[in-house]
Formats: C-alpha cells, structure tokens, sequence
C-alpha cells in the first residue's frame, strides 16, 4: 500500500511521525512524506521520499522565521497565536496544493498530523472513501483506553455494559 503523511512542520511533531512512516515503512508500505520545504531534511533523514507543496509561500527557512516569535509568548497567547495566525495560513496552504499532489503520487491512505486542522477534508476531495479516525475513544475513568473495545462485550474499562461497578 502507498501510505502519504502530513505533518506539521516542527521537529516535535516530526519527529513522532517520520518514526511512525518508518514502521510502516520497514512492514512493506510504500511511503511518501509531504510538506513545505522545511519538512523535507526531516523526511530525507528518516529514508523517506518526500513531495512539497505550497514552496512559493513556504521557501526553505520561512517556517523557523514565522513560529521563532512564538518563543516570545506565553500561556493561552501561544495556542490563539499558533491556532489563528500560523496554522491557519498553512492549512490554506495544503487546501491550495496538497491534493493535486496526493492525487499524482497515487497515495492509497493519508496519515494526518492531528494538529493540522482541518487538513482531512484535503483527502476527503480526491478520495472516493476517506475515514477520519484520529482520535482514541475517551475513558471518563482515569483508565487507558484501547483503540477498540473488546470484542466479548466487556466496555474498555473492564465493566460489564449496562451494570454499575461494585
């Protein structure tokens, strides 16, 4: 299967999914990393092959120049920031260009950097089936939930459904 990612382009949201790309990778996926330029030492270095988009508004260095002034900040200021001003340009940006790539490198699945928002309608205008399924169910009881519930009709919290625990 060919497997395209999308992150955002910084170190700690790279790292994590170049190291994911390489599990599936090393399980026989074929990959392909897509971002603005600055992605692209990151992909390289985990052995991926990399498509940018959005090379124009983003050219190499721009991204460490636009989120430097976050340092800066503090508290909810950086999250309104980040959300409002720097994300929001970027996921524009992947609306304007990423699907015609996706389309062209013949990607099968598209794995999406959860703090990119939005960027899962870009898969949903060049795929006939697209399944958004990024987040883990919620445990209201301090337990870890598996990704799925077990399949003998114990909830993921180990309760019998409908029964109160003793």
């Amino acid at each position: 299967m060919k497997i395209g990612f999308v992150s955002m382009p910084l170190s700690g949201h790279l790292n994590p999914m170049t190291a994911l790309a390489r599990r599936l990778q090393s399980r026989g996926n074929e990959l392909v990393f897509f971002g603005v330029p600055n992605v692209e030492p990151f992909a390289r270095a985990a052995g991926l092959d990399f498509v940018p988009y959005g090379e124009a508004k983003y050219p190499v260095g721009s991204i460490d120049t636009l989120y430097s002034f976050v340092a800066t900040m503090r508290s909810f200021e950086v999250v309104r920031h980040s959300r409002m001003d720097l994300n929001l340009d970027l996921t524009r940006v992947a609306f304007d260009y990423l699907a015609e790539k996706v389309t062209t490198t013949g990607v099968e699945a598209l794995v999406i950097d959860t703090i990119h928002f939005f960027i899962e309608l870009v898969p949903l205008r060049v795929c006939a089936e697209a399944r958004p399924a990024n987040r883990l169910p919620r445990s209201t009881g301090g337990a870890t939930t598996p990704t799925r519930p077990p399949a003998t009709g114990v909830s993921p919290t180990g309760s019998i459904p409908h029964q109160q625990n003793a």
